[in-house]
Formats: structure tokens, sequence, C-alpha cells
């Protein structure tokens, strides 16, 4: 563990800057207060005053919200692939958890060459979260208020210092020449750690059924849900985790184009195939989401539930049929629906 004050934040930015690297960090929109990743020169530019997390999953650095695939022009197709270097400065836990579930949808069995290619080129520096909002549950999904995994450096905001950790033999050069943290430090770390455990809303239900999903498709649960869904898709949108997207074509008269664009499972349109919809009311669809993020066999692969308690569902969604609203009426209802 290491130690660094805020200046010195910038030597690495420099050190990354010369190595090609564009580099992230959260800045609050000028309209609505929002947080959102956007390009910084100096760790001076990001906004941390405030910041828990963005708006926007950081997974549209790697699975854009809509993005170019294919390019036929003039008889021949051409493979549009970003592949600039990037350094996301302050991903939290939840969403680089989420990231990692990601990975696995997008680069074991069949690989996904664009996502691959961002992935490849990117510096994740995530930053621990002492002060989680109302909204978030990471502790009871099992993926923060620390990250375990997936970053080349964490960060830990003490006050005047920082802890720097790292987790990759690449963030290792970065941070190798300055001093270890001495114990006095690493005790306070410690502190912080047991105080934000205390900071989050408690939420019993969450610890009783997020990781004990049993409802069945024919439990009343998923009507009660689908009476308060607007079908906006929010939920989808800014979750770290899902990945589903449409493709189609644009024809531009000199050129067609293949674009890519993020989809939400709880849109009619999702599910319908020619001479009928295998999903044809909210609540049949309302099923299906939560059956993806908390099934245990359906995340197997993944090694957890492609839930990690980011908050965002609860925060966006405009009819209270989020996550939260599952676990309690799977509360009420004894889990069985």
């Amino acid at each position: 563990m290491k130690k660094l004050y805020a200046a010195d934040f910038n030597r690495l930015f420099k050190a990354w800057e010369e190595e090609g690297y564009e580099i992230y960090g959260p800045r609050r929109a000028e309209y609505g207060g929002d947080f959102f990743f956007n390009p910084v020169k100096s760790f001076e530019e990001c906004e941390f005053n405030g910041f828990v997390n963005t708006l926007k999953p950081p997974k549209d650095f790697f699975f854009p919200q809509e993005a170019t695939t294919l390019k036929l022009e003039n008889g021949k197709v051409e493979t549009v692939e970003e592949s600039g270097k990037k350094v996301i400065f302050g991903i939290r836990p939840c969403d680089l958890e989420g990231l990692l579930i990601l990975d696995k949808f997008y680069l074991e069995n069949i690989t996904d060459p664009f996502y691959r290619a961002r992935r490849e080129n990117t510096l994740l520096v995530a930053f621990a979260c002492f002060n989680p909002l109302p909204t978030c549950f990471c502790k009871e999904a099992g993926a923060g208020p620390v990250a375990k995994r997936g970053f080349d450096l964490q960060v830990y905001d003490l006050g005047e210092v920082f802890l720097v950790e790292a987790g990759s033999e690449k963030g290792e050069l970065y941070v190798r020449e300055f001093p270890d943290a001495g114990d006095d430090l690493l005790e306070k770390l410690e502190e912080e750690k047991r105080k934000t455990l205390q900071k989050f809303t408690p939420r019993p239900w969450m610890e009783k059924h997020l990781h004990n999903f049993h409802v069945g498709k024919d439990s009343k649960i998923w009507r009660e849900l689908g009476k308060y869904c607007f079908r906006c898709g929010g939920c989808n949108y800014l979750c770290p985790t899902c990945s589903c997207f449409n493709t189609f074509d644009l024809n531009y008269g000199h050129h067609v184009e293949q674009r890519r664009e993020w989809d939400s499972c709880l849109l009619e349109g999702y599910h319908r195939m020619a001479g009928s919809n295998p999903k044809p009311d909210q609540a049949t669809r309302m099923h299906f989401r939560f059956e993806c993020k908390l099934s245990h066999e359906i995340n197997k692969p993944y090694g957890r539930i492609s839930c990690t308690g980011c908050g965002r569902c609860i925060q966006t969604c405009i009819g209270d049929a989020h996550m939260e609203s599952l676990m309690l009426l799977m509360d009420k209802e004894g889990g069985e629906g």
C-alpha cells in the first residue's frame, strides 16, 4: 500500500498522457447535477466533492450506448473498431464488479472484438466508496464498498492523504516509487472501512433474498411489479451488467452502416418474433429481467449474481418496479410469491 498526496496524482496523469492515454474522471454536469466521466488533464479537474457515482455506468466505454460496427462503401466492408488508450479514474467498486461480469459475457467462449479492443486498452483506477447513497446496497450484493479484484489501482481517500493499492503488474509500475503507508495510516484505513459499513441503509430483506432467488414465473409478484413499470428501459440502460443490444443497418445512399444500440428486455419489441411474442405482458417480462439478474443457474458462469447493488435502478425507476421492490415483495410473500 502506497501513500500519495493530491499533487502526486498529477505525476501519474503526466505519465499516462506521455504513454498516449486519454484520462476520464468524474465531473458534475452543468444542468441536473449528475456526475459523468469526462476527459480531464489534471487531478484538480476531477470533481470528487459530492461524487458517489456517475449516472451512466462506465460500461459505456467498452459497450457504447450506440456505435457503428461495420461500414459498407463502394463494395468494400470495413470493420469500425475503437482502440484508443483510456484511463478511467474514479470507477467505483460496484461498477468494476459489473465490468468483470461483462468481461465473461463478451470475452469468454465467443469473443466480441469491439469490446475486447476497448477493454485491452483501458487502465482502471478504482476509488473505494466511503460515503454510500441511501439507494446503495453494494454491501448486500457483495460488490463493495471496497473493490476486491479487477483494478489496476485502487485509491482510498483518507482526507489529506490517499492510500493507493496496486491490483495488477501494470498498476504496480506506476506507484512503485511512492513511499509505503505506515501502520498508522493502515489502521486509519481499517477504521474507515468499519465506519463505512455502518453508513448503509439497513436492508434486511436484501440480505435475506438477494442471493436466494426462487420466485416462479407464475408468481403474483410479477403481476404486481408489472403494474408499476412504465416501460422506459431506464433500469436496463443504467445497469452496469446489462449487456443486451439491437443491431440494424442504416442506408445513407452512398454508404451503409451497421449500428449497435443498447436494448431493454422490459420493452415489448425486445421479445417479439415473427408471428408471436413469448413475453406478451409486463409480468412475464419482469420475471425474465429479474431471473436474468438473480438466478444462480443463469449466473453460474459469472460466479456471482448479476446485480452489484449500485442502486441506479432504484434512483431511475419512476414506478417503483426496481430491485428493492422485488425484495420487499419476496419478503412479504415469504419468497414464494
